[in-house]
């Protein structure tokens, strides 16, 4: 058995929605799988050296699904054939690799498992649900659990980017741990950023439902994380002006970050990217600068 997987960026929190809400991107990691009947070992190309032994995350989730079930393998040959998703940027890489894993021994099952099941086993194993979910399932999704039970709704936001927005990317040449980033949160919260958060999560949700843009400028606002992370990124401040001079729709900080990113209307978006391109080059770090839409699909398994 030989087949390709496609997993999705994905970025998370999208301002107050904390470790609830996040997005599929279209920028893709694709993983290739082959079975070895002939080997007992597993087989790595493409990885980094650090990633190319049995800890590498893909391997360790797939492994645990096929275990679950007994399945009776030999070796395998695990392939990165695009690696288009950077690491520790906020982008969802390694929850890439996750899904990869997991969609991989599904079909390696012959799908015992829904989606919706491979969503519950991808947030066992990343601790959260907000970058798996939507790379699982596409489109925007609100992800919750109760009584380890997941429940979940996601929302497809139009990919037509002549009549609607873009994702705006700003990329910074250097990476902030998840680790790092959850220790510069505060322990507690107060009551009244409690309520400000709740409001403007649901406000962002029926912004892009409704598609009532206008409301993002304010709704992508947090009080939980994104004050604290902004220090962690250089010219933090200054890249948010730089958006919003140049008519961001909203701003929030992707995930954990370093990424950031701008919401613009399309129609705008070409001279603003030759514009702001222009201005990241008196930032402080080398910048990368992509512009994305949502993905609606999640991972894609395709035959080989």
């Amino acid at each position: 058995m030989k087949f390709q997987v496609k997993v999705p960026a994905t970025s998370a929190n999208i301002g107050a929605g904390f470790d609830v809400m996040g997005m599929a991107l279209d920028i893709y990691n694709i993983f290739e799988v082959e079975e070895i009947e002939t080997s007992s070992e597993v087989i790595f190309d493409g990885f980094e050296l650090e990633y190319s032994n049995k800890d590498n995350i893909f391997y360790k989730s797939m492994i645990l699904l096929l275990d679950k079930y007994e399945y009776k393998y030999n070796g395998f040959r695990i392939s990165l054939k695009e690696n288009n998703i950077p690491i520790a940027r906020g982008l969802g890489s390694s929850s890439s690799c996750i899904v990869g894993g997991l969609v991989s021994a599904n079909k390696i099952l012959g799908n015992k498992f829904t989606r919706e099941e491979l969503v519950k086993v991808a947030t066992d194993i990343e601790g959260h649900p907000d970058n798996v979910s939507p790379a699982i399932l596409g489109g925007l999704v609100v992800t919750v659990v109760e009584e380890d039970k997941l429940y979940y709704n996601r929302v497809d936001i139009s990919e037509d980017i002549s009549e609607d927005i873009v994702f705006s990317c700003y990329i910074p040449n250097f990476k902030i741990s998840t680790e790092k980033a959850r220790e510069i949160l505060p322990k507690e919260i107060k009551l009244s950023d409690g309520i400000y958060n709740v409001g403007h999560s649901m406000l962002t949700l029926l912004a892009f439902i409704n598609k009532d843009y206008d409301l993002l400028k304010i709704s992508c606002r947090d009080k939980f994380h994104q004050d604290y992370r902004g220090s962690l990124i250089d010219d933090y401040e200054n890249i948010l002006c730089k958006f919003n001079s140049y008519g961001a729709l909203g701003t929030f900080i992707s995930g954990s970050g370093p990424t950031i990113i701008g919401i613009f209307n399309s129609k705008d978006i070409e001279k603003n990217t030759i514009n702001m391109k222009k201005d990241m080059l008196a930032l402080k770090n080398e910048v990368k600068l992509i512009n994305l839409i949502v993905d609606n699909k999640g991972a894609q398994v395709e035959e080989r």
